[in-house]
Formats: C-alpha cells, structure tokens, sequence
C-alpha cells in the first residue's frame, strides 16, 4: 500500500486480499482488490449481502474516481457476470453491466447518467413473496438512460417472457424494445416495436398463433385463431411519473389494421360443457386494474373455416373492410364493453351494419343491416356444410332487430330479396341429381321459399346455446330470422 498526496489530489495504490466490509445490516467481501486510485479500483470475487439480498459479482472495475466538494463521482463502473438472489432464489443475473456517470453524497439517492445491461435474466416472484427487500429495490434510483439488450424474464408460474433490445429515457420519459414473445398455454405471441412516449403506447404489430401441439394433444373442438394486429395505440396508458408507473384509468385503443384467422373442425370431440356470458362481458378479459374507455379498429379482416364433421369440407365466412368502434362501461371493474359498431363488407360484397348494447350483465340489444349482396356467395359456407347451393338471388336488404337475455332472443327480421334460386344434393355425391333431390329442390325452390320478397316481416324467437359463445347466438339469430321471414315473412 502506498499513498502519495492523500485522497484528494494525490494517488493511492495497493493489493489487498480477502477483504471484509462490515456493517449492522450489511457486508461486502472481496477475494481480491488491486487499487490505483483515483484511475481503477478492480475487484474480483465480491459478494455484497444487504439482509436477505446477496450480489456475487466475479469480477467488477471502478475507473476514474473523483471526489468534488459534496460528492463522489464515478465515470465508469464495470462488471463482468452479476448474480443476484434473495433468501437463495436467484431474481437477476447478467453477463455484463456497464455503469457511467455515478455520482454519490450522503444526503441524497446517488444519479446515475447511464445503465447498460448484457443478456439479462430477471426472475419475478408470486406478489404474496414479496418481501420488505423487494420494496426497497423497487425505490432504487433509476438511471436517466437505460439500454437491456436481448434477454429473459421468468415469470412466477415457470413460463418466460423474452425481450429485443431495450432503451429507455427516463427524464423524457420515452422506451423503446425491439420485441416482445411469450406463449400462453393455447398461443404464441410476439410484439414487435413496442414504445412509449409522452405517456402513449404503441406497438407496431401483435402476432397471435395457435399452439397447434395443445390442440392435438387434447383433440377437442375449439376456435384456432391466428392475428395479426399493426398501429396498436394507446393514449395516456400511465399516470404519473415514469420510473412510478401506475396505469391510467379509461384507456383510448386504436388499432391501424387487421387480419383474424379462425379455424374449427367439427370432426373433433366436443368441449367439456361450460356456461358461457350471453353478452360481451367475457370479449376482453382484462387484467385487474386496467380499464378501456374506446377501441378504434379502422380498418380489418376476419376469415372464418368450419370442417364438416359429415363431408370433411371446409366452409368459409369473410368479413372485408371491417371498422368497429366498441365503447366500455367505466363504473365497472374490470370494464366490460357497453356497444359495439362494426361495419364491414360480406365476401367483399354485401354491406353489413351491426349494433349492439349490453342492457346489463345478462341482457342485450342486437340490430344488424345487410344490404346490396349477391346471396351466391354464400354458397362458399352453405355448399360445403349444408348440401345445398344458392342457383341465383340477390338481397335488397335484410334488417334484424333483438332483444335478447340469457334464455332467448326475441325480435323481428324484414327482408327483401329477388330471383332466388336453389338446389339441393346429396352431401356425398353433389354432381348427381336424384328423384328425391329434385323433389326437395323443386319444394324448396318456388313453393315452400319464394323467388322474391319486398318488405317481409317475421317474428324472431331464438333460443340460446349456453354453451356456444355469444357471437353464435348472434349468428343463430341472424340466420334463422333470415330463413323465417323467407319462409313465413308477410310484406307490410
């Protein structure tokens, strides 16, 4: 050990081994420290132990140490490998850490101008394990930059959540990641260009895929769906400061453009039975704590397949050039949606106007307009799974108007349409005409359904499957109001 000229304005140099730093609550011990202050302090083999937190650091490098009137100021300050546990279960680790521009005092939470992490591991405890040292760390002092390259965060339930590259600014309140991916036990999911700024949210594109090896592995019929969301915007999504984040209340959601893919194979078994809302509560299971005021979707597109479970064909439903405005109820917890207005284009052709309103948790209105629409193209749903096809028709306007509750949904339906034609099959043999398939065409086609009608009007009595989802209900009263005012309906 040697000293020339004191702390102050001279230098200080030395090796030292197995060195011990004692304190009432604390310790630091170091296997090494070679010293040549003020230009580097490294040391190697450090555990620091704060309570039930220890640090493990291998191998850590102070350099350019400077003492000003009230404080200490470190230029860098380096590690290679960090781990950090708590009461013996690991919560960080990383393979470097580069710190710049510390500056310590006695009076005050040390600045820090910048953090920059390698290969980060962050492991989250269940909130019931959160303990006092957890809540300390939670108040450490924030660097005004912060950069997480690609890493991991492990969530309490074993599954992980990876991450691109991180940026922060804290005094301007901005962050950016390069992605985000996770799966859920039915999906695999992935963010990409999520960012934050003046308390806005956005992410370029969420991509949702269906784990298809849980689907086979239960062999249960169910919805698989495949999205592809992009511009998701969300205005003010914090209150607050930054590094104490707190999310607003009455969210605004837009959304950009979409792509929905939903796929179900009535060959499969059927679901265990479970009650499902008869109304939009169930749409967006929000987190607890987080409320929606609005979502915007300017602009998407829904495809819908249903696999026969008698012929093996796939029948497919369109929606084109989708906007939607879907409002929520505010004085509730978590929000749940109060209307829903979509607009959108039928097989790219007929215009379809939807409006719904919960009346309250088991209770709703439903009114839907589908207008200026060649019925042919619904053979792309009804020839592969009804074993029927539409000849010729076209739909002048088709209106349905609903109440509907937990039991049944009960309104009216009027229709207009002309030249309507149809032929029925064998689902096996749909080239072949038969004595028994004329017959059923020729009772369908003039007699029992008529070629046109103008303004017919017939009452709708749906009865709810409660254990289909709410858009089945929908659908179910939609398509049997139609057959019903083909069928039954008498013109005003």
């Amino acid at each position: 050990f040697s000293s020339h000229d004191g702390w102050k304005h001279g230098n200080i140099t030395g090796d030292f081994s197995n060195v011990v730093v004692q304190a009432p609550s604390s310790s630091a011990k170091a296997g090494k420290v070679d010293l040549n202050f003020p230009t580097i302090i490294h040391a190697t083999e450090v555990e620091i132990e704060n309570k039930d937190v220890k640090i493990d650091l291998p191998s850590v490098s102070f350099k350019s140490i400077l003492q000003k009137k009230n404080h200490w100021a470190v230029n860098v300050v380096k590690t290679k490998k960090i781990f950090i546990t708590q009461s013996g279960q690991r919560i960080f680790s990383a393979d470097s850490v580069l710190v710049a521009g510390s500056e310590f005092t006695r009076k005050s939470q040390p600045m820090i101008a910048s953090v920059e992490i390698f290969e980060p591991e962050i492991f989250l405890f269940d909130g019931a394990n959160e303990t006092v040292a957890q809540k300390e760390r939670a108040a450490l002092p924030m660097p005004k930059h912060l950069v997480l390259h690609p890493g991991i965060i492990h969530l309490s339930d074993k599954k992980r959540v990876s991450f691109g590259k991180l940026q922060g600014d804290i005094k301007a309140g901005t962050l950016k990641c390069a992605f985000l991916r996770f799966e859920t036990q039915r999906m695999h999911v992935r963010i990409n260009g999520v960012s934050i700024q003046r308390r806005n949210l956005a992410m370029d594109a969420l991509h949702l895929a269906p784990n298809e090896a849980w689907f086979k592995a239960n062999n249960l019929e169910g919805d698989l769906i495949k999205a592809d969301l992009y511009g998701i915007h969300i205005k003010s999504f914090y209150k607050g400061d930054f590094n104490k984040f707190n999310l607003s209340k009455n969210l605004t959601v837009s959304l950009e453009n979409f792509e929905v893919d939903v796929k179900r194979d009535k060959r499969q078994e059927d679901p265990p039975v479970i009650e499902k809302p008869p109304t939009l509560d169930g749409l967006l299971q929000l987190p607890e704590g987080l409320e929606l005021k609005s979502v915007d979707i300017k602009r998407g597109k829904l495809r819908y397949t249903e696999t026969s479970e008698k012929t093996a064909a796939d029948g497919v439903v369109t929606l084109e050039d989708v906007f939607a405005r879907l409002e929520f109820d505010t004085t509730r917890s978590p929000s749940p949606v109060q209307t829903m207005k979509v607009q959108a284009k039928l097989y790219n052709a007929g215009l379809l106007d939807l409006h719904y309103a919960t009346i309250d948790s088991s209770s709703f209105n439903l009114a839907l307009q589908l207008k200026n629409f060649d019925l042919t193209n619904l053979n792309h749903i009804v020839v592969p799974l009804q074993s029927l096809q539409i000849k010729s028709g076209y739909l002048n306007h088709y209106n349905l108007d609903v109440i509907a509750d937990k039991e049944k949904a009960v309104g009216t339906a009027v229709i207009t349409y002309k030249n309507l034609h149809l032929e029925i099959f064998k689902p096996t043999e749909p080239e072949k005409r038969t004595l028994g398939t004329e017959l059923l065409t020729l009772l369908a086609d003039g007699i029992i359904l008529k070629h046109s009608k103008k303004n017919a009007v017939a009452p709708v009595e749906q009865s709810r499957l409660k254990h289909k989802s709410v858009f089945n209900y929908w659908v179910k009263s939609a398509v049997h109001g139609a057959m019903g005012a083909i069928r039954k309906g008498k013109s005003k």
